[in-house]
């Protein structure tokens, strides 16, 4: 069964750490967050973009990148790569 629901996260990256409550889809194969944060905390870039498709059907494209550690409700999920937006998401042609 697909669940959304809040959790508490931490985030790590060779910069700093930031801590917060976010909105988890026990369904996505990626993490989603803001361009400004991963940039913030030291994410590496890994030069990749991926396209995903939203639970509503719309296809979004952004850049690929790894964190140091990522927790979320004190567990590491399987997988540390991140997606991130905020006026880099872009709608493929």
């Amino acid at each position: 069964m697909k669940l959304l629901l809040k959790a508490n996260l931490r985030l790590e990256g060779s910069k700093e750490r930031l801590e917060g409550i976010a909105l988890v889809d026990n369904g996505a194969s990626v993490t989603v967050i803001d361009k400004d944060i991963a940039d913030k905390v030291g994410i590496t870039y890994v030069k990749r973009t991926l396209i995903i498709t939203t639970a509503s059907g719309h296809k979004m494209k952004g850049e690929l990148g790894v964190v140091n550690k990522l927790t979320i409700e004190e567990e590491l999920p399987y997988a540390h790569l991140l997606l991130w937006g905020k006026g880099h998401w872009q709608i493929p042609s």
